[in-house]
């Protein structure tokens, strides 16, 4: 996240099943393209099984 000048306010799991965690990644204000920047760069990760939902708060 940092490299996309992406800043983590907080970060809570929320639930597992099997090897599998469920993580909410909440954000400090951000500009969209380096959010999506981001999100494209962890997608890639082997940890990274799906990001099921993403929600914009203005």
């Amino acid at each position: 996240f940092g490299k996309h000048h992406v800043s983590l306010e907080s970060v809570v799991q929320i639930g597992f099943q099997g090897n599998l965690a469920e993580i909410v990644v909440v954000t400090h204000d951000v500009r969209e393209g380096n959010f999506r920047q981001a999100l494209d760069e962890i997608q890639t990760l082997d940890a990274v099984d799906s990001i099921p939902s993403i929600l914009r708060v203005l």
